[in-house]
């Protein structure tokens, strides 16, 4: 059984503790993202459009960051999970493996650094 939240935090109230949002759950990870992510952000935009009102007070609502787990970022951002040969979030090195340590190592500095609009195009593998 898999449990993948999502989980949220009040910025201006750090006394508040982390909160859940939703919880996804199935027997496997889950494989599409719309499922995954869809209520909340509909939820979310709904939210930034027009406010939350409290107490008869209208509340600005603002997304400030996503936070996630390296296996959950790599799903949201559609790209290969750590130990893969183009794993690197932050650039286009391209890793080899090592027989001696049994790993995907990557060599050097310098590479490519990935960019907004190749990861909204789905450019990089």
């Amino acid at each position: 059984m898999q449990f993948w939240p999502i989980l949220f935090k009040i910025h201006e109230m750090p006394e508040a503790p982390v909160m859940t949002a939703a919880i996804f759950c199935g027997l496997t990870k889950p494989t599409n993202l719309t499922e995954y992510l869809g209520p909340m952000c509909a939820e979310i935009n709904e939210l930034i459009l027009h406010g939350l009102s409290i107490d008869g007070k209208r509340v600005v609502v603002k997304l400030r960051a996503f936070i996630a787990d390296t296996v959950a970022r790599c799903f949201i951002k559609g790209v290969i999970r750590h130990g893969g040969y183009n794993s690197c979030q932050k650039c286009t090195v391209e890793g080899r493996y090592n027989q001696q340590y049994h790993k995907v190592v990557f060599t050097g500095v310098g590479a490519e650094k990935r960019i907004n609009e190749a990861f909204r195009n789905n450019a990089y593998p």
